[in-house]
C-alpha cells in the first residue's frame, strides 16, 4: 500500500495483480473493470459531440489487450489507457479533417 496525492492509501499494481485471476482473460477483464468508468469520463470529455465516446474507450481497450505484453511490471496501467485513448482521439480527429468536404 502507498499514499495517494490526497493521502488516501491504495494498493499497488503488484499487491492488485496478486489478487487477480491467474488466467490472462482474467487478468484482462479486470483491467477493464478497474479502468472503465475514468476512461469514459476522459472519452466524454475529450469527444463532447465529435464522436461516440463508448466507442473510443472500447477501440482503446482492443488496442491494450493487444499489446498488454509491452506493459512494463510496474508501470501504471490507467496513464497507460489514457495515452492509448488521447492519441486515438487525435488519430480520429486528423482523418475527419483529411476528410473532402461533401
Amino acid at each position: 500500500m502507498f499514499r495517494n496525492w490526497d493521502g488516501h492509501a491504495r494498493a499497488s499494481r503488484q499487491s492488485a495483480a496478486s489478487t487477480a485471476p491467474a488466467s490472462p482473460a482474467g487478468a484482462l477483464d479486470a483491467l477493464v473493470r478497474r479502468h472503465h468508468g475514468a476512461l469514459l469520463g476522459a472519452a466524454h470529455k475529450l469527444c463532447r459531440s465529435h464522436f461516440d465516446p463508448s466507442d473510443l474507450v472500447q477501440d482503446t481497450f482492443e488496442r491494450a489487450i493487444r499489446n498488454y505484453d509491452r506493459l512494463a511490471p510496474g508501470s501504471n496501467e490507467r496513464a497507460w489507457l489514457m495515452t492509448i485513448l488521447t492519441n486515438l482521439f487525435i488519430d480520429r480527429v486528423r482523418r475527419k479533417k483529411a476528410e473532402p468536404l461533401k
